[in-house]
């Protein structure tokens, strides 16, 4: 069985920190920004737009429709993402 260890923090780079820091820590900020209800609108849209800018965007570049990236393949989803190109004819 593989034993598995904890996440290290030290290559998470300063803008990460920061972040977690932001969004940990200062209870009293946080009150404030809960307490104004245009201030905790424009927040939670800040929040959300970063973390939406974090993951890679949707849709999956090629499908199992077919070998090559189309608009079909893209928009019509009775077909399933992949991640890898197919393997080449022999």
């Amino acid at each position: 069985m593989a034993t598995s260890r904890a996440r290290s923090a030290a290559t998470d780079g300063v803008a990460n920190r920061l972040r977690f820091l932001a969004l940990t820590g200062g209870r009293p900020v946080w009150d404030v920004v809960h307490a104004v209800p245009a201030l905790r609108r424009r927040v939670n849209a800040a929040l959300i737009d970063s973390a939406i800018r974090e993951m890679p965007p949707r849709p999956e570049p090629l499908s199992t429709m077919a070998g090559y990236t189309s608009w079909p393949s893209l928009t019509d989803r009775t077909y399933s993402g992949r991640h890898l190109p197919p393997l080449p004819l022999p």
